[in-house]
């Protein structure tokens, strides 16, 4: 789960997407942009470095581990496509 595209939440996606082969999901406004070389100023790029593409799955409503239930709840921030997880348990 990724909370939102930036490349320090989302520079390692490529990765784990291409050794784990785990499903990546992201705000389905950016799934597109995800999926293509990474274009933001240079500086993020210096400091962070380059995000690879990679291939994210739509965020589904709910997700779930072991022990819990979470909801995802759209919270728009610092970037148009910000998701935060509520932790619930039920």
């Amino acid at each position: 789960m990724i909370t939102h595209f930036h490349e320090d939440h989302s520079g390692c996606a490529a990765y784990i997407e291409e050794t784990k082969k785990l499903p990546i999901y992201l705000n389905e406004k950016t799934i597109d942009y995800c999926a293509r070389r990474a274009d933001y100023p240079l500086y993020r790029q210096l400091f962070w470095g380059r995000r690879k593409p990679f291939h994210a799955k739509a965020m589904p409503e709910t997700f779930t581990s072991r022990n819990a239930t979470w909801k995802v709840i759209d919270t728009p921030g610092h970037a148009f496509d910000i998701y935060y997880q509520l932790n619930i348990m039920y």
